[in-house]
């Protein structure tokens, strides 16, 4: 390590007790006598979030660590790495993933040798390093030492045996190329000291914005993002995943942030003063800082009044530095700079600068500013202070002594009396002596204004609750404060959840995610498992219960349309084998079957079908405007709008009996593509979003790929190409993808053939083109489904506009057959 000194700042020496060790798996059958060995020849080693684990000195040539409490990540880097915040911070859209793999976690009762402590690996340039994940306390222990406890304790050195067994195992199992893939993104966002995860699954998502909207308008301010993390069918929104460790709440000194017991949740309080403390620390991005508007509430305190200037009501009398401090947030500071700036305006052409005369009261950093400032305008200036002046300020500003300049410090005074005389000038009365000043600034030390002197001044004083405080506060603007997702805590539902239409975000452990229980060995924790992210975590679970959920309320909706569509088309074209007439026949009637749009049966299915039609016209209406929320969910509304658009379309399609010969055919056709907009609209949708993070997920098994072949051969052939390759991101025309298409087939015949013929093993050769080939599909994959989910975007409208056409056409056809009774 080139930065010790850091990593060693980021260590405590504690001592680890028996205490701590009998409540860790692995230590409860060491005998008291064994224990205190273990703790006498071991070394306890405390880590910070992000901190590497060194070898500790003074140790044999093997050092064994056992986790006593915390989380530790073993990591393969190919870049640079000392103190490294990688599990510490939230990971942007720009963090290069192709310097970092992440191999292992190590949890409370595991154990490491130091072949994981900053060693070198493969033939390719990385090392392997110990990262703390959290606060993590670990006991290193040096291979003589542990021999001599094993052979004295040989129940302990059984349980060793069998839990190192299983590691390795499980060490072994999870180089597999999705699991591997898997944890290193587990452990790479932070997920192992997560609670709780918010997942959207991407074919089901319509990129509505529902659940942002919903979280927008119950707070004021979107909590969640959307789309964060993303693999494979899954993405992980940003949002509060209640951390084991909850380093939010220890780096907050106002007691604005603390962990709710009964609700589960970490919560913000409303003394928060927006320094941003505790969102500098999230390791998930999940703090964010907000703006909200200053109210009354704040200010729980009497202020003297002032403007954004400093001046108060009395012409001449200025207030410096955080003035109206809400909650001990300063609401306004007003700086020596703003006040010499407005006295300097309103001060006559024809004033000698040198006449004019600035009291001080207070000599915090402020008035110490501010004379200064005014010395260099020429300006007289007297700081009056109730304290002693420090020998730097006196060697700073003691000039009067040095006969250098115009600066007075009055030490030990207290000013009581504060007084306008009528020549415009101030009298300023103290325990020592008079003053007689031109403009006079207090500077109140630590917002503790001196209220009583300011109103006998003829100060205004705002007090809490009054309107001149609501209008006061109402002047200010806004301040920030700290805003995260509490999961809606005081409310019976999450606005999130309960907003989404398609059911595609929900909130779940991350156990149920990443964790394969299903074969898990015993003893094993942390199985990893890709299949969620294959089919996604709704059809995975249906699939493991047996059976996927297919309501019976759609079969039976297709068997009655089926049905009335049978009906009509028999009654147009045999009116004696249709079911009206046949039961007709049985119960002895004479009634004559027809089928007409105009009247009967025909007329009703318009009726009915045009009725069902202009319902759908809920659902945008509930979806902007809120109406119904309080009584159904938008999923359930969505699926209403599903169906009344479907059965509708079908009434209507019966009624008319498809004739599209006449203007009222538009409304027909007009319908027909709104249902077929909307379906197709919503599967592509939801492909594309799927497709995108399976891309993804395929990009980064060929990553492993690549890296793999790399240590065998030479592929810098391939970082050429990767060089002059366009942004990946950036949606391509179509002549773009055209070009692509040939470029991308030639490029690999060329590789085959000629590119990487400097590779002698044929078979590495074979795989290395492969390689090259799939990577361009691959990267040809994402740059389509970018363009496709940009020309998607505009799906919504499309579709809307359609919608208003065909009600529009649709209505004005009803209107007509009403008057002249025609169709």
């Amino acid at each position: 390590m080139t930065n010790s000194n850091m990593n060693k700042a980021s260590r405590d020496s504690l001592t680890i007790s028996q205490k701590q060790l009998r409540l860790v798996e692995g230590f409860t059958h060491l005998s008291e006598r064994a224990m205190a060995q273990l703790i006498q020849f071991g070394r306890s080693i405390a880590l910070k979030p992000g901190a590497l684990l060194e070898r500790p000195e003074g140790f044999g040539n093997e050092v064994f660590h056992f986790v006593v409490k915390g989380q530790v990540t073993a990591v393969r880097s190919w870049a640079e790495t000392e103190a490294s915040d990688a599990v510490s911070k939230p990971k942007s859209k720009t963090t290069d993933e192709a310097d970092r793999e992440y191999l292992a976690l190590f949890s409370p009762g595991d154990f490491f040798s130091d072949g994981f402590v900053d060693q070198a690996g493969e033939d390719d340039g990385s090392r392997i390093q110990c990262l703390a994940v959290t606060q993590s306390l670990l006991l290193g222990l040096d291979r003589e030492h542990l021999d001599a406890l094993m052979r004295e304790n040989p129940e302990w050195a059984q349980e060793l045996k069998r839990h190192n067994s299983l590691m390795r195992y499980q060490f072994h199992a999870q180089q597999q190329k999705v699991r591997k893939m898997v944890q290193d993104f587990f452990l790479r966002h932070g997920f192992s000291f997560a609670s709780t995860l918010k997942v959207v699954q991407l074919d089901r998502c319509i990129d509505c914005g529902g659940c942002r909207k919903a979280c927008a308008s119950r707070f004021g301010a979107s909590r969640l993002d959307s789309f964060g993390p993303r693999l494979g069918r899954l993405a992980f929104p940003t949002a509060c995943r209640r951390c084991q460790d909850r380093r939010c709440l220890d780096v907050c000194k106002f007691d604005a942030i603390h962990w709710n017991e009964g609700q589960g949740e970490v919560q913000i309080e409303d003394a928060c003063i927006g320094c941003g403390a505790c969102a500098r620390v999230c390791a998930h991005g999940a703090i964010s800082m907000v703006q909200v508007p200053f109210t009354s509430a704040d200010f729980p305190d009497p202020i003297p009044a002032c403007d954004e200037n400093g001046q108060t009501d009395v012409p001449g009398l200025y207030l410096a530095g955080p003035l109206a401090g809400g909650k001990g947030a300063p609401a306004r500071k007003i700086t020596g700079k703003i006040i010499l700036e407005h006295i300097k305006q309103q001060q006559a052409a024809t004033v000698d600068p040198k006449r004019v005369r600035l009291l001080i009261i207070g000599a915090g950093p402020v008035g110490l500013v501010l004379a200064r400032s005014a010395r260099k305008e020429g300006w007289r200036c007297l700081l009056v202070s109730e304290g002693d002046f420090t020998p730097s300020v006196h060697k700073e500003f003691g000039l009067r002594e040095e006969g250098q300049g115009p600066v007075d410090l009055h030490e030990n005074e207290s000013v009581s009396k504060i007084a306008k005389l009528d020549n415009g000038k101030f009298f300023i009365s103290s325990s020592q002596r008079d003053y007689r000043a031109s403009y006079v600034v207090v500077v109140p030390p630590k917002g503790q204004f001196p209220l009583a002197l300011l109103a006998h001044a003829g100060v205004r004083v705002l007090q809490p609750g009054t309107e001149s405080m609501v209008a006061f506060a109402a002047t200010l603007g806004t301040r920030k404060v700290a805003d995260k997702c509490d999961r809606c805590a005081g409310y019976s539902d999450q606005a999130c959840l309960t907003a989404c239409p398609t059911g595609a975000i929900m909130e779940i452990e991350p156990q149920e995610i990443f964790i394969d229980s299903e074969h898990r060995r015993e003893g094993e924790t942390e199985n990893f498992s890709g299949v969620p992210f294959l089919e996604g975590v709704r059809e995975h679970q249906a699939r493991k219960r047996g059976k996927r959920k297919f309501s019976w309320f759609w079969p039976v909706t297709f068997f009655a349309m089926l049905v009335i569509g049978l009906e009509a088309f028999l009654r147009r074209t045999m009116p004696e084998s249709s079911f009206y007439y046949l039961w007709q026949s049985w119960i002895g009637g004479q009634e004559e079957v027809v089928f007409s749009s105009g009247k009967g049966f025909g007329h009703w299915l318009g009726y009915i079908g045009g009725s069902l039609m202009l319902l759908t016209l809920l659902y945008p209406l509930q979806s902007r405007l809120g109406w119904f929320q309080r009584w159904v969910t938008r999923n359930s509304w969505l699926t209403f709008h599903l169906w009344v658009g479907f059965t509708g379309a079908a009434l209507t399609s019966y009624h008319t009996m498809m004739k599209l010969d006449r203007w009222a055919g538009i409304a027909s056709v007009s319908m027909w593509l709104v249902i077929l907009s909307g379906i197709f609209g919503r599967f592509l949708y939801s492909r594309v979003h799927s497709g995108m993070g399976l891309a993804d997920f395929e990009k980064k098994s060929i990553d492993q790929e690549q890296r793999r072949l790399g240590q065998m051969v030479d592929l810098s052939v391939m970082e050429k190409i990767d060089s002059n390759e366009p942004d990946p991101d950036k949606p391509p025309g179509v002549g773009v993808m055209i070009y692509l298409e040939v470029r991308d087939r030639l490029r690999a015949w060329w590789l085959r053939h000629f590119g990487l013929r400097h590779i002698e093993n044929k078979q590495v050769r074979r795989e290395a083109a492969n390689l090259m080939a799939d990577r361009a599909r691959n990267a040809r994959a994402r740059k389509y489904l970018a363009r496709a989910n940009k020309l998607l975007s505009y799906w919504n409208r499309v579709h809307l506009v359609i919608t208003i056409l065909m009600m529009v056409v649709s209505i004005l056809h009803i209107v007509y057959a009403l008057l002249y009774k025609a169709v």
